[in-house]
């Protein structure tokens, strides 16, 4: 299995350790008895369950990148519209920026920038999941000039997060090409010489076999 390949699986397994994270997040907070996590904690564990999807989703992505490159960028979409409707919903429900469960969202993005195809892709991803944030504190009623500074706070740090997974998901992919590049470069050395000795045990030894000028070196 390639670098990226377990880079990739390990953000699923951070995808769905946010909402196992979350789910038990809900439990200890609802026996509180009071509070908008206590209120909507049945709706919530709904959107928990629908959050699988995504990360389900996101196993296939290593396949994909190898076996179907042309519907790669519609099927991370697809994926990440899902995953924020899910953070979106969550976040409202438990209070927007007032309350703790923003801090899925930073999950998200790193792992969508991780997966990302590029790095402009993944500070789109980012941005929008600022813009998400923005939404779902609109939509628990606690968009207030006293937020306003988590939500710069949050929103200047977002795009950052997605910069340096995007960084670390480039530098692995620039790896497994030069990798492959030279394991095909090696192997068809290896096929000369092999072609090479079969002529010289034949009796041939007019036979010549370039020299590679990267092994020289």
């Amino acid at each position: 299995m390639t670098a990226w390949n377990r880079l990739g699986r390990e953000a699923s397994m951070a995808s769905f350790g946010k909402l196992v994270a979350a789910a038990i997040a809900v439990m200890l907070m609802a026996n509180l008895g009071h509070g908008p996590t206590h209120d909507h904690r049945h709706a919530i564990y709904i959107w928990l369950v629908i959050g699988v999807l995504p990360v389900l989703m996101q196993l296939g992505v290593p396949w994909m990148k190898v076996h179907a490159p042309q519907v790669e960028v519609p099927y991370l979409l697809s994926m990440g519209f899902v995953d924020m409707v899910v953070v979106i919903a969550v976040v409202s429900l438990t209070g927007g920026i007032e309350g703790p469960f923003w801090v899925l969202m930073l999950v998200t993005t790193s792992g969508a920038a991780v997966i990302a195809p590029g790095k402009t892709i993944a500070v789109v991803q980012a941005l929008g999941m600022v813009g998400a944030l923005v939404f779902a504190t609109a939509l628990a009623h606690t968009l207030t000039k006293a937020n306003s500074g988590p939500l710069v706070l949050v929103g200047l740090c977002t795009p950052l997060v997605a910069l340096l997974g995007s960084a670390v998901s480039s530098s692995l992919e620039a790896q497994r090409v030069a990798s492959a590049t030279e394991r095909d470069r090696l192997k068809s050395t290896v096929d000369e010489l092999s072609a090479a000795l079969a002529q010289a045990a034949q009796g041939d030894l007019s036979v010549h076999v370039e020299a590679d000028a990267d092994a020289q070196s």
